[in-house]
């Protein structure tokens, strides 16, 4: 095993950097030193880190007040391990951390020198928060300057071979609070990066993070567009101009929370002049402006005159989730943690939730301000982002598992066609179904993703031999990479969570039902049962059917194994219908994928109903 040389700056940190520190001597992977660079504190911090200089492999080193990329360079300069890992002192890692990403290296090809990994925020009392932070390994440049939203370039996620930091020239000593991404940009154009997609580190937040500094950080970030602009890393001046007028932006909203109006005036000035058009986007765009609509409805009384109106009628709401995750998906975007989560707390502020059981056997009266959430398909980030959340709130969940799909750990093929066309390097693609030719455009990604729906539609109707010839060959064409979709549970995980979360069936292999013939309907319906019974051993009563689709004759041989079925109207369910044998076995759903808790509410309270929509 290799020595790691661990790197942490320390300037008047005393209330947080034992936490740090102890992170580190907490590790499963023990072949490290630490070295602490003291840049000139002021405060008690030195007297704090004293009963860890014990262990022999932590040393302090001593310079006068340089900054923190002087700090971190010279605690670089003293390492003698080959690997180098950066961590301020005031953050945290996972106990894991080391060994994750020291796995991830030595397991790689050597033209990967640096690991990152998912980030989550915890607060000053170490209570982990369900804002997560993450880096792509694409567009690293482009990624780091444009302020995208749940994107960080923290120093305490750098993972890097000393040889490849080396390459860099290290710390740029003329930034402090933008020197992680001049340095992150500097790196990406010597090695390649991996990425760890769990969360290994855990950012702190309190009063005196860097961060919060405005004037450092538009000073700071100037200085880095510069240097940018000097590597010749901006495709355009309209790109450079956009990302001064972002940062401008998130400086002149900053200086107008905190109520310095003229600062904030100034900056919005700055931000206009260098982009107007980029300026407008920002501030007047379609989630800025539904977000303030729905505000305003809520505001005057218009989400509680619709819910009384609902319980009135005997309404109640089913809320179906499929992933909620930090990665980007261009196709079908998952809901963030943190978005989730107010969900889930708006919701809680006006609706009891229910499970499944309760909804079917209660009264009227006692399904008055009932609330159902339900999730499909049986993502993996459900266990590892979602979960914590519904205890948090202790949500009665109930999740739909495709049977076969789960088993195999294979993904949905819905999912699977996603990720062959967004991944792809082929300008376009020609498929020939029942002898009719049909060609797709794969040229950008709005006609990839306008291509992916088609393709989808074109499939979704095919019996399954004519189905699976088509998959295969597509899959094939586009050279579809499983490891590029994500993950659903295993079994082993299933059964971890079975006491908490209510598993039931989404159909063995989430073939679209109507599909398929009397026969197939019998053995997709009846295997999924048997199946998910004989992995948990406990009773399945539900389904829901997979992409909602259903038909008479598949509601009748639901009925054969379930005492209901779940479709996905984007409508209330109407209590008094279900005693209703037909109404039964077609249960409405709304499928949940705005991230404004408002207009959830509004939603599934009928106000999208009311337009059309």
């Amino acid at each position: 095993m290799s020595l790691i040389s661990v790197v942490v700056p320390l300037y008047n940190a005393a209330d947080h950097v034992k936490h740090t520190i102890q992170s580190v001597v907490d590790q499963t992977y023990q072949n490290w030193e630490l070295i602490i660079v003291n840049d000139g504190s002021t405060d008690n911090s030195v007297e704090a880190i004293q009963p860890f200089l014990k262990d022999s492999r932590i040393k302090i080193v001593t310079q006068a007040n340089a900054g923190v990329s002087a700090a971190r360079n010279k605690g670089a300069e003293n390492a003698k391990g080959d690997i180098l890992a950066f961590l301020d002192s005031d953050d945290l890692w996972h106990r894991e951390y080391l060994q994750k990403k020291y796995d991830k290296l030595v397991t790689s090809d050597s033209r990967y020198g640096m690991v990152l990994s998912y980030i989550q925020e915890v607060d000053e009392q170490l209570n982990k928060t369900s804002k997560y932070y993450y880096l792509s390994d694409k567009n690293v440049f482009l990624d780091t300057i444009s302020f995208t939203p749940d994107q960080t370039t923290c120093p305490s996620n750098f993972f890097i071979t000393k040889a490849a930091f080396m390459l860099t020239g290290g710390f740029s000593l003329e930034l402090s609070n933008a020197a992680d991404r001049m340095f992150l940009i500097e790196a990406s154009l010597k090695t390649d990066f991996l990425i760890v997609k769990e969360p290994l580190m855990f950012y702190k937040i309190h009063p005196d993070n860097m961060h919060k500094n405005v004037s450092l950080m538009v000073a700071d970030n100037k200085r880095l567009f510069k240097n940018a602009d000097k590597l010749g890393l901006f495709d355009s001046a309209s790109e450079r101009n956009a990302c001064y007028a972002k940062m401008y932006k998130i400086g002149a909203f900053a200086y107008l929370k905190n109520l310095n109006i003229p600062l904030g005036i100034y900056y919005l000035f700055r931000a206009f002049f260098n982009s107007p058009t980029e300026l407008f986007r920002l501030i007047i765009n379609k989630t800025s402006v539904r977000k303030q609509v729905f505000r305003v409805l809520t505001k005057i009384g218009l989400l509680r005159l619709l819910m009384f109106f609902n319980r009135a009628s005997g309404k109640v709401p089913i809320l179906v989730f499929h992933r909620v995750a930090i990665e980007r998906d261009p196709f079908w975007p998952p809901l963030k943690p943190h978005e989730f989560e107010a969900i889930i707390k708006k919701i809680s502020n006006y609706y009891r939730f229910i499970n499944t059981d309760e909804l079917l056997s209660g009264s009227a009266k006692q399904l008055k301000k009932a609330c159902l959430v339900m999730f499909d398909d049986g993502y993996l980030d459900f266990y590892s982002y979602a979960l914590p959340i519904i205890k948090k709130y202790n949500v009665p969940v109930t999740m739909f598992l495709s049977a076969n799909n789960t088993l195999a750990q294979d993904a949905i093929w819905t999912q699977q066609i996603d990720a062959a066309v967004l991944n792809t390097n082929k300008k376009r693609i020609s498929i020939k179904i029942r002898q009719v030719d049909y060609t797709f455009e794969l040229s950008s990604l709005p006609r990839k993703s306008a291509s992916s729906g088609q393709i989808r539609n074109l499939l979704i109707n095919l019996h399954p031999e004519e189905f699976n010839e088509a998959l295969s060959f597509i899959k094939r064409e586009l050279e579809y990479d499983p490891a590029s979709v994500a993950s659903l549970m295993n079994y082993d995980q299933i059964n971890q969570i079975k006491d908490t979360v209510s598993f039931q069936s989404h159909s063995f292999t989430h073939k679209f039902l109507p599909s398929l013939s009397e026969d197939e309907l019998k053995e997709e319906l009846e295997r999924s049962k048997m199946v998910i019974e004989n992995k948990i051993n406990q009773q399945v009563n539900y389904i829901a059917y997979p992409i909602g689709g259903w038909n008479q004759l598949v509601a009748k041989v639901a009925k054969r194994f379930y005492k209901a079925a779940f479709a996905v109207d984007n409508e209330m369910v109407k209590v008094g219908k279900l005693r209703d044998g037909e109404y039964l076995y077609h249960i409405p759903r709304f499928n949940m994928h705005y991230s404004n808790p408002k207009e959830v509410l509004m939603r599934i309270n009928g106000f999208h109903r009311l337009l059309g929509k």
